[in-house]
């Protein structure tokens, strides 16, 4: 099959391997495309952003199938138009929903006529849009990323927690900062805190900091995937607080599967698709009780459900599985 992935922006090259620091792109493209070729399949990728459009003319008369993953939808619509007049399938690929904004839903409306299958990457994603359009919908997760790490746990000393996401999502980890300090846990405390640069959040980090005497701490790094897993070498439990609403609740577990595939206990929040990994994780909507749980068990009792979790996250998230799911979709068009 000749599969051509539409997607936003730019990539980036690292170690002659293509790469991007959009996490959806990774997951939602680059992960599944290079598995695919291993499967056997021809895959373009193409950027809608700077986009030749004589250029793409010429390369989908070779394409059977267009998969459009996360694009600025008005500037995409030329192109899918391009492409459905040419007899090609359409495949909209969703793993979030900005349906309330005019700029996305206007296009959409027009977009989703021309095409042949829709792909949510969580269940409750695939409800939402089935209140919106009538194409047909299929359900693909989104892979693990990087290597597997042993598990571990065993703080010693300072216990260190770790966050990491987008910057938008910061305001989650508000009521964590501020109820720390007040926490019991015998011990000082690291919150290592991984995203983008906001405005003041170093000099928030430093204010905060001396407030608490060195008995709380918050550290601030720029994000990068190499951040997050050098993070992960030196942390003891991975937080991801949350927030109920609709933005939040469709969200895929890709955070969570990461980090326990890197060997870490994680505490985090009840969203739907969290709610699978209460054997393996602790999944807790008050973040510190969830903590002081994880720290009440053993270090084997911790390590064993690390290991359970990373057995179910080979067998239902591993990079080959999600390309086959994405393969099965691709050929009932």
């Amino acid at each position: 099959m000749n599969i051509l992935w539409l997607i936003r922006h730019n990539l980036e090259t690292t170690s002659g391997k293509y790469t991007s620091k959009t996490a959806s792109v990774r997951y939602r493209c680059l992960i599944p495309a290079f598995q695919l070729l291993k499967q056997g399949h021809q895959v373009r990728i193409f950027t809608v952003e700077g986009c030749d459009v004589d250029d793409f003319i010429k390369t989908i008369n070779r394409i059977d199938v267009i998969i459009v993953s996360k694009v600025d939808y008005v500037k995409a619509e030329n192109l899918i138009s391009i492409a459905k007049q040419s007899g090609k399938k359409i495949v909209i690929d969703f793993c979030d929903v900005h349906f309330d904004r005019k700029e996305v839903i206007e296009p959409l409306n027009r977009i989703i006529k021309n095409t042949d299958l829709i792909v949510a990457s969580t269940p409750k994603l695939k409800e939402v849009i089935s209140q919106y359009f009538s194409a047909p919908i299929v359900e693909i997760s989104d892979p693990y990323e990087g290597t597997r790490k042993p598990p571990k746990f065993f703080p010693n000393g300072t216990l260190r927690l770790l966050w990491f996401g987008h910057i938008i999502n910061i305001e989650t980890i508000n009521p964590l900062v501020l109820n720390l300090p007040n926490a019991d846990f015998q011990q000082t405390v690291e919150l290592e805190i991984i995203s983008s640069e906001l405005d003041n959040i170093r000099e928030s980090c430093t204010s905060y900091n001396s407030s608490h005497d060195g008995e709380v701490k918050l550290k601030f790094t720029p994000w990068s995937v190499n951040a997050v897993w050098h993070a992960f070498s030196s942390t003891d439990i991975v937080v991801i607080p949350s927030i109920d609403n609709s933005k939040n609740n469709v969200k895929s577990p890709n955070r969570l599967v990461e980090s326990i595939w890197a060997g870490k206990m994680v505490v985090a929040h009840p969203l739907p698709t969290y709610l699978k990994f209460q054997d393996y994780a602790i999944i807790e909507r008050d973040i510190i009780e969830g903590i002081f749980r994880c720290l009440s068990y053993s270090e084997n009792e911790n390590t064993d459900r690390i290991s359970a979790g990373q057995a179910y996250i080979k067998k239902h998230h591993s990079p080959k599985v999600i390309a086959k799911q994405w393969e099965a979709a691709l050929k009932t068009l």
